[in-house]
């Protein structure tokens, strides 16, 4: 919250999540994080609609960091889908924001209830796989 540029709040954000949902991963990230946040808020929201503003938000953290590259810009560029200009991107890191307080939040309530980051993890993993059982 006193990060006065919204890259930084974003990339905050972001890192916030790759200390929960990538716990000691190395491989996938990008996919990892979209698709153990969808599965984690499942309840709460559409997987669909959850993994892909998680994927975005990853892109863009990534787009910010390793290519230097503005919200602004990537908002203009469309590389990233991201709404553009003024109170849009102010709207777009608020959303975003929401997003991982309900991410953190879940991880916290898990936590309450003995289970460590990583466990909570393979539970989510396996959850997914369980999922594509026919």
């Amino acid at each position: 919250y006193t990060r006065d540029h919204l890259d930084d709040r974003l990339v905050d954000l972001v890192i916030s999540l790759e200390g929960t949902l990538l716990k000691g991963e190395m491989q996938e990230l990008r996919y990892r994080l979209a698709l153990r946040g969808a599965a984690l808020l499942r309840r709460q929201a559409a997987s669909t609609d959850t993994f892909l503003r998680l994927r975005t938000m990853y892109d863009a953290r990534s787009k910010i960091v390793h290519e230097g590259y503005s919200l602004e810009q990537l908002a203009q560029s469309g590389d990233v889908k991201i709404p553009a200009g003024g109170h849009g991107l102010e709207s777009y890191v608020v959303d975003c924001q929401e997003l991982v307080r309900s991410v953190l939040r879940t991880y916290v309530e898990q936590l309450d209830c003995g289970l460590a980051v990583g466990t909570v993890n393979e539970r989510l993993d396996a959850s997914i796989v369980s999922g594509l059982a026919p």
